[in-house]
């Protein structure tokens, strides 16, 4: 009855079973010991003086769908040597159990399973389904004291950075490239540990990573023999950024050129706006006196009214270039301003002020009212009043304002001006820098029909053109499409007329070897992008609360 491995188990102890105890819910098995003398735990000297007897209860795996426990009949004898520090001690059932353990291997063994694959509360719950009820806060006890697998010897290992806490605290993950498996985690990364670990592993001939100077500074003095291997996506993402300061800095000249023409931009409003227009015969004759209060004004061609938040970044757009044309530095500018110092930079660089979402429709819970809206225009109402009054009795929570502006989006779709409004239709919507820089990086095969004309009159920009082309030439580098050295490509960026790309150019420099290595060999930091990507997966699975020794047990036992 009992199983194979179990009886082993109780065979090499050596037990012996005495009792047998069925319940509706429980086995238990009673067992007595039949060796007659026992090591000392302390010196090792055997003994036959038994001091006394006491009860010690295992839980164990579950059987036949049943809680199985083990109620184990041991002594305690007396240490024969007067010397050691240990008079009494307890029988020991090695293989069954360890010291002081109120569980089995067999079952300790499963709630470490549990705890690495699913962790503490969801394993505590799928336990107890499994008959062998337990706690979180066990389980994770049994993960973080999982033994640490033997070193081996490693050639070839990856690093990069995750987040325990996005914007504040960070860690450093090292992995294994030949094996694809994570090495250990580091608190932080200033590249401290990781040039520790490295000086005790002399044997890593490869290293990769991205970009970040404590990485490189930590790998050259802790394995100055390896080859260092920059990541070609962080590559490539290097020039995405660069391409975007480009398309900031320019910000004005690229509004000329992707400007549509004023057909067009008529043309696509009717397009984006398939609202069916209110006409004559499907709308009812309104009263008299409705008809002359809500008789809507003709659109002009003032410009658009700002929001307030619109003015507000304007405003700070507006000082940050007045005090930097004064000459102040960037941080003396962010403290009187009170904005962060990345601001300060990105409003330095651009011609206007940054816009992202610039015309894009907010979805708002109005939305699931829209046929009531239309149905309200349809029989001549123009008023937010009356209309937030009908919504909230078909039970909307939305406040006047809400509805107001609501409403108004609805007239402009239906082609109507909004009483005592003077704006004409919506602007179209202009692409980002950021957007562009997506779309410039993009393979050309991948790209549509509207990126590829809008990439044809970026690339025709007078001012951008030749940056532009260094950037697509180092693209196709990185992607193995040209065979150009890159000591040739640094010495053309050197003589560009932007000092974006020759900043950029610069810190291609001062990390040149690995940016090389990465042009020309097929090491990349993949399979590491990859266990950081499961290492968030574990990380949002316990809500967060792991730390950073949680974290390290499960992560490492099993990648």
């Amino acid at each position: 009855m009992l199983p194979s491995d179990l009886l082993s188990q109780l065979i090499a102890a050596p037990l012996s079973p005495t009792d047998l105890v069925f319940t509706p819910n429980l086995i238990a098995v009673a067992l007595a010991s039949r060796a007659q003398i026992a090591p000392c735990p302390v010196c090792g000297q055997l003994s036959d003086r038994v001091h006394s007897r006491y009860r010690r209860i295992l839980a164990d795996l579950p059987l036949c769908g049943r809680q199985f426990v083990l109620v184990l009949r041991l002594r305690k004898f007396l240490c024969p040597n007067a010397g050691c520090l240990r008079h009494v001690f307890c029988e020991r059932v090695h293989g069954l159990a360890a010291a002081h353990a109120r569980s089995t291997t067999r079952l300790v063994h499963l709630q470490r399973m549990l705890g690495l694959a699913l962790g503490g509360e969801p394993g505590s719950r799928l336990a107890a389904e499994l008959a062998v009820p337990t706690s979180g806060d066990t389980i994770l006890r049994r993960v973080k004291a999982t033994p640490a697998e033997p070193e081996t010897s490693y050639r070839f290992v990856g690093i990069d950075d995750f987040a325990l806490r996005k914007g504040h605290t960070y860690g450093t993950v090292l992995v294994d490239l030949q094996r694809g498996r994570v090495i250990d985690l580091f608190d932080g990364r200033d590249g401290v540990p990781v040039a520790e670990w490295l000086k005790s592993h002399p044997g890593i001939e490869v290293i990769t990573r991205d970009r970040w100077a404590a990485y490189a500074n930590a790998c050259s003095a802790g394995a100055p023999q390896a080859t260092q291997v920059a990541d070609r996506f962080h590559l490539i993402g290097n020039i995405r950024e660069l391409v975007e300061r480009l398309f900031e800095q320019h910000a004005s000249t690229l509004d000329t050129a992707l400007e549509p023409p004023p057909t067009a931009v008529v043309q696509s409003h009717r397009e984006a706006m398939p609202t069916p227009v209110i006409s004559s015969e499907q709308t009812p004759n309104p009263p008299p006196s409705a008809t002359a209060d809500c008789d809507p004004k003709p659109a002009t061609d003032s410009p658009p009214v700002r929001s307030h938040r619109q003015q507000r970044r304007q405003d700070r757009f507006d000082d940050v270039r007045r005090l930097r044309g004064e000459g102040q530095s960037i941080r003396r500018i962010a403290r009187a301003l009170r904005i962060s110092s990345k601001t300060v930079l990105r409003y330095a660089r651009c011609t206007r002020c940054p816009d992202w979402n610039p015309g894009v429709p907010r979805t708002t819970r109005l939305d699931r009212f829209q046929a009531q809206v239309d149905a309200f225009i349809r029989e001549g109402g123009r008023t937010a009043t009356v209309l937030h009054r009908r919504l909230q009795g078909q039970g909307c929570q939305s406040s006047y304002c809400v509805v107001l502006r609501f409403l108004g989006r609805r007239l402009r779709a239906a082609g109507i001006a909004p009483v005592g409004s003077s704006r004409g239709p919506p602007r179209p919507r202009r692409s980002s820098a950021r957007q562009l820089s997506f779309e410039f990086v993009r393979r050309v095969e991948n790209r549509s029909a509207e990126e590829s004309e809008r990439m044809e009159k970026v690339n025709a920009i007078p001012e951008l053109c030749g940056s532009l082309k260094l950037a697509n030439e180092l693209l196709e580098m990185t992607r193995g499409e040209s065979k150009t050295l890159l000591s040739d490509w640094l010495g053309r960026a050197d003589g560009s007329e932007s000092g974006s790309v020759q900043s950029f150019a610069e810190t291609l420099r001062t990390d040149s070897a690995a940016v090389q290595a990465a042009l020309s060999t097929s090491w990349s930091n993949g399979p590491v992008e990859g266990q950081v990507n499961r290492l968030k997966f574990i990380k949002r699975s316990m809500y967060g609360h792991a730390g950073l020794a949680l974290l390290r047990a499960r992560v490492c036992a099993k990648s």
